[in-house]
């Protein structure tokens, strides 16, 4: 019997041992765990364990023994002590993945974010209550920084990014959505979420062509890149996308869509607007040279005409080449027009006041059967701009409208004031953001199709039968109004009329604009000095014939050179200097400003066809000298002689 009790008490003893190495064993496991550990009792949560890891976390801390609140007080309002609270309420366990804790490591230093992945469970009695909390997680800092410099890297993107995996479901492979981009939330409006786990053929319903891109990218490992048209899901619009597939294997593919519509719209404008000004020179150069022609050809014959008696067989002749020459001048203004190298004379006009006045005549114009209607904004801006120029506009833009219209409509003018923002004058060649006013021509006619659109303001491009028109009236429009610093837009679509958007830069203030030199009705001939620098021989021998048999000494010279040294040896006094502006190697601006230290009282005529220097052509006239638009005619070209000798007005001379 003793032995028997002596035996039991060994094995007693043995297995206390044994607990108590397993307890120690289990000590040293929960002091070393990599996983923090946090045992709290009763509703307080007075803390009864911690290992090394949470120190790790929070810092070295005396805490066994004290209430939660009373450890960690830094943890306070961050959700962590009212999870305990209702895990030992409830007896529900609770779990948290990267949760963000700002923790005061040192007492009285800056806090440190950290992110925990963190577990509390209930800690119950043999008899089933609740007398504490078990807290135990892992510091997953590092990789949620990690992933939130990947999640921003993704976010900032700049085109909409999908995120696709291969799945199998029902025995068959397919993609389903597992990610997107903020620029793919922003393009779905905020409804991306609403769409994760969505399968690809329900997400690209519209776009399905996409899905073998997605299933060949993943199978090879290449990345496929393609434009097509892409058709957004919320609006039903119709977008220009260069779509990128890239694999991320295993099984997920990386999609980006950059959205080329506006962009690829820009090119085209640009590369029109370079076409237009291409074709804008070359009509320039062309009536230019048209130019010096027809001076000879109108001054010659109107010569003639005055010598010749009225029943002069030839008369009828030269009076049929004269009327030629004249329609011909009106052609070579309008291709002066559209390569923007007119003579312009702006004043500050007021818009409604123009329409207005031209009211009764536009009605005239469109006829009975179609309806015309103005409306005018109640507070009209100035606009700097030829009152001339500005008619022809408008009126070319009625004719048009109304040719488009044979079976009669409406047609609308509007003028607005606006203000263009950054956004439309990102989205519009040649546009400066600011105050504008709009005047908008609208009809109800046959309208356009964009091949067409796209060639209106050619010059001598027309839609119109040959007795109708010469393809030069929106291509006058064109180059008057970007002349004047605006822009112009066309609308159109077949069957649906069409609408002309004119934006003008609305005048700050009134322009001090100076008096051009009225044409005398005094007698044109005299006996003055001229000094004539024309480049072109038969415009020279035509001025020179013209000025001398009406009294005037002639001095020629057909570049600045030969200008310098006539004036060098000639003594007497030079009165006026009659000068072509745009010669080779020395203009006509620059020959009057070496002249002017030595001719002080030589005054100045420009005469020119066109410029290509519209910088130099707006100082001439912004400085009030006296100008002579080619082709000129001589009693144009007398005339315009004697006013500027005539004038005493010191601006008359060189400026």
């Amino acid at each position: 019997m003793r032995r028997k009790l002596e035996l039991a008490t060994e094995r007693a003893g043995a297995l206390e041992a044994c607990l108590r190495f397993e307890r120690s064993q289990l000590g040293v496991l929960l002091e070393k765990a990599p996983a923090f550990i946090v045992v709290v009792r009763g509703e307080h949560h007075t803390v009864e364990l911690v290992n090394e890891a949470f120190h790790a976390i929070m810092g070295k801390r005396d805490i066994i023994g004290k209430t939660a609140r009373e450890a960690a007080p830094d943890l306070v309002g961050q959700g962590f002590l009212e999870m305990a609270d209702t895990v030992y309420r409830t007896g529900q366990p609770f779990t948290g993945k990267g949760m963000p804790a700002w923790v005061e490591r040192v007492p009285g230093q800056r806090p440190v974010q950290v992110y925990v992945n963190i577990m509390f469970q209930p800690l119950r009695e043999a008899d089933g209550t609740i007398s504490g909390v078990f807290v135990h997680g892992v510091d997953v800092t590092e990789e949620t920084i990690a992933q939130q410099r990947v999640r921003a890297q993704f976010n900032n993107i700049p085109v909409p990014t999908h995120v696709w995996q291969r799945v199998e479901r029902g025995g068959a492979r397919q993609f389903v959505l597992v990610d997107f981009n903020q620029a793919a939330l922003k393009l779905s409006r905020g409804r991306m979420a609403s769409h994760l786990g969505e399968p690809a053929h329900e997400f690209l319903a519209r776009n399905l062509s996409v899905i073998d891109d997605l299933h060949r990218c993943l199978d090879t490992g290449e990345t496929i890149q393609r434009e097509m048209d892409w058709t957004l899901r919320t609006t039903g619009e119709l977008r220009r996308m260069i779509v990128t597939c890239a694999a991320a294997p295993p099984d997920m593919v990386i999609v980006h869509g950059e959205d080329v519509t506006d962009r690829q719209k820009l090119e085209q404008q640009l590369r029109q607007a370079q076409k237009m000004e291409a074709v804008g020179r070359l009509a320039g150069g062309v009536a230019h040279d048209f130019n010096n022609i027809l001076s000879v050809i109108l001054s010659y014959s109107e010569m003639h005409l005055e010598t010749m008696r009225s029943g002069d067989p030839f008369r009828d002749d030269l009076e049929e080449i004269h009327r030629a020459s004249q329609r011909a001048v009106a052609l070579t203004r309008q291709l002066l027009a559209f390569s923007r190298q007119q003579i312009l004379q702006p004043q500050i006009l007021d818009l409604n006041a123009t329409l207005r006045g031209l009211e009764s005549m536009l009605r005239r114009i469109v006829g009975e059967d179609v309806e015309l209607s103005l409306l005018l904004t109640d507070q009209p801006r100035g606009v700097a701009a030829d009152p001339g120029q500005i008619e022809q506009v408008i009126m070319n833009l009625v004719i048009n409208a109304r040719d488009a219209m044979p079976t009669g409509g409406k047609l609308t003018i509007e003028t607005v004031n606006v203000d263009l923002d950054d956004d439309f004058t990102a989205a519009h060649v040649n546009v400066k953001p600011g105050p504008h006013l709009m005047l908008a021509v609208t009809d109800t006619g046959i309208g356009m199709d964009e091949a067409t659109r796209a060639q209106i303001f050619e010059p001598f491009f027309t839609t119109k039968s040959p007795d109708k028109g010469t393809g030069l009236g929106l291509a006058t429009v064109f180059g008057i109004i970007h002349q004047s610093g605006g822009t112009i837009w066309v609308y159109s679509e077949p069957g649906r009329g069409a609408t002309f958007k004119i934006y003008l830069p609305r005048a700050k203030r009134r322009s001090d604009t100076s008096k051009i030199p009225v044409l005398s009705a005094s007698p044109v001939g005299g006996s003055e000095t001229i000094l004539l620098v024309e480049d072109d021989e038969t415009v020279r021998v035509l001025a020179r014939s013209i000025l001398r048999r009406n009294g005037y000494n002639v001095l020629e010279a057909q570049n600045g050179g030969e200008a310098f040294l006539v004036c060098e040896q000639f003594p007497a006094t030079i009165h006026l200097l009659l000068t072509d502006v745009v010669m080779p190697r020395m203009s006509g601006r620059q020959i009057a400003e070496r002249l002017a230290p030595v001719r002080k009282g030589m005054k100045v005529l420009y005469m020119s066809g066109y410029t290509n220097d519209a910088v130099m052509l707006h100082g001439v006239l912004d400085s009030g000298v006296a100008f002579l638009q080619k082709p000129i005619t001589p009693e144009v070209l007398l005339r315009k002689v004697r006013a500027v000798l005539d004038n005493a007005d010191s601006r008359a001379s060189v400026a």
